[in-house]
């Protein structure tokens, strides 16, 4: 057992992300994303990821911030890229490729939509039920955000390109899984 843990221990950390058409994975040094095309090949693209941050990760209250920047970078640029790919016909790329204005106004509206759904609604419905009374106003706030969020799920699951993602995730838990037992 020990020496299991050894090994193990050996092993680079990786995360992943679905992304269209394909998976992310990385680890602290480089990310890599591998989407297959229309005509069915493998794309790649491997990236060394800025250790510029890194000196100030260690730093009390910044870890947290910087790690989540990082995912989000790392993240949208993966999801650009591998929808660029899934977007190619036979003899073009996507012409319409997302400018910084148009991706910080979708993330915006995304941040606001979910702090509206998950944050406020449920706030504003549990006050008015539970009317002063703090562990009813807990509960009640629990369940609407748990409502909330399985109705999303199965909202967004009725998408067929959301399924397909779905598919991808669960590859990309497979992929680390494979990894993790040497396979």
């Amino acid at each position: 057992i020990m020496k299991r843990a050894s090994v193990v221990s050996e092993k680079p950390l990786i995360g992943g992300q679905a992304v269209i058409e394909g998976v992310l994975m990385r680890t602290k040094e480089q990310s890599a994303v591998a989407v297959r095309s229309p005509k069915g090949r493998i794309v790649m693209r491997k990236e060394p990821i800025p250790t510029a941050q890194r000196r100030f990760a260690k730093l009390p209250f910044t870890r947290g911030v910087i790690t989540l920047y990082e995912t989000l970078a790392i993240g949208i640029k993966a999801l650009m890229f591998s929808a660029n790919i899934a977007a190619q016909t036979e003899k073009q790329q996507l012409k319409e490729n997302f400018g910084k204005r148009e991706l910080m106004l979708s993330f915006g509206f995304a941040i606001v939509l979910s702090i509206a759904l998950f944050i406020v609604a449920p706030l504003v419905i549990a006050s008015f039920v539970a009317r002063g009374n703090s562990f009813l106003f807990n509960v009640i706030d629990g369940m609407v955000r748990l409502l909330i969020f399985v109705m999303y799920l199965l909202f967004i699951s009725l998408f067929k390109d959301v399924q397909r993602l779905f598919q991808y995730h669960g590859a990309e838990h497979m992929t680390i899984h494979a990894f993790e037992h040497n396979e």
